[in-house]
């Protein structure tokens, strides 16, 4: 996606571009980033969202009911 693109969407969407810009160009946000790229795949996060539930790792989207299964067994698994 170029970088028109994103100021187009950006723009349109009320954000303001030029502090955008500023934040796209800031050191900071790409050591953020790393500190968070490199745990994650440590892991096996491959992308947004992961969740990790209990000890198990969940890729993508989960809806509301496949979540709360998941924290169910998670408890479970701890009173066992």
């Amino acid at each position: 996606m170029s970088s028109e693109i994103i100021f187009t969407v950006a723009k349109e969407s009320g954000l303001d571009v030029e502090k955008l810009k500023e934040d796209m160009a800031d050191d900071s946000i790409e050591k953020i980033m790393h500190a968070n790229i490199v745990p994650a795949g440590e892991i096996g996060a491959r992308g947004t969202p992961a969740f990790v539930i209990g000890e198990q790792m969940f890729g993508g989207a989960m809806k509301y009911e496949q979540m709360q299964q998941a924290v169910d067994d998670a408890r479970q698994k701890k009173t066992k």
